[in-house]
């Protein structure tokens, strides 16, 4: 763990500890991420969950991007890399720390990997997935750096960077034009379950297995959510 994370780990954490006023004191059924909650009686348990999320934020003050002139904020143009990173660091979460979804930020005691999965994210332009590796893919996609990035576009980056990392692998898969081909999701699973041995940490699983992440770009209403997908996003 260095600085640089726990600075960031402790700026999470201090963020999203909210006050119990937030809430609503009427009886409320709240969905976080596949899970039902409900208010009040559930208030420690929602601010739980939430202060134990990845919060990725405009930041400033980090190393130009792109040479000396480059910007050293992203504000105001980052929102969609901020919220690629959180999609992301989310799924590696639920991939590679025992507790998966169910993971408790409970400082001091946190598992190594988390420290491993946010230092992914940081800041910084060896980091596989920080802001600078997201904006100079993004240039080499047409992007001009500093260039508000789109949901296609973050999704597309978001899927070359991965796979390039070989410290954690995954798969990222977009699916186009809102369809999943079935044929393409089993290629990737073919691509990497033709070694069946097994280690002592590999949860019975081959070894050649890469979780897979599925992202569908889509529109989910005009001026507010359609309707028709609330079951879904809970």
């Amino acid at each position: 763990m260095n600085s640089a994370a726990l600075s960031l780990a402790a700026s999470m954490f201090e963020g999203n500890n909210s006050d119990m006023d937030n809430l609503p004191d009427t009886e409320t059924i709240l969905h976080i991420l596949g899970i039902e909650y409900k208010t009040p009686n559930d208030s420690y348990a929602i601010l739980d969950d939430i202060a134990s999320k990845f919060w990725f934020t405009y930041r400033t003050g980090f190393a130009p991007i792109g040479g000396p002139s480059g910007p050293t904020k992203d504000t105001g143009w980052g929102c969609m890399m901020r919220c690629g990173q959180m999609m992301l660091a989310e799924g590696y979460v639920r991939f590679f720390l025992p507790a998966g979804r169910y993971f408790r930020w409970r400082p001091p005691v946190v598992d190594a990997s988390y420290w491993d999965i946010l230092n992914m994210f940081i800041d910084k332009r060896h980091s596989s997935y920080s802001i600078q590796q997201i904006v100079q893919m993004g240039n080499s996609e047409g992007k001009e750096i500093g260039q508000w990035f789109g949901p296609n576009t973050i999704a597309q980056v978001l899927r070359r960077i991965a796979s390039n990392e070989f410290e954690r692998p995954i798969n990222v898969h977009v699916a186009m034009d809102n369809t999943l081909v079935l044929d393409e999701i089993r290629k990737l699973f073919q691509t990497h379950s033709k070694a069946r041995k097994t280690t002592k940490n590999s949860n019975d699983k081959p070894a050649g297995w890469k979780p897979l992440i599925i992202i569908i770009p889509l529109r989910l209403g005009l001026t507010s959510v359609n309707t028709e997908y609330i079951d879904q996003l809970k």
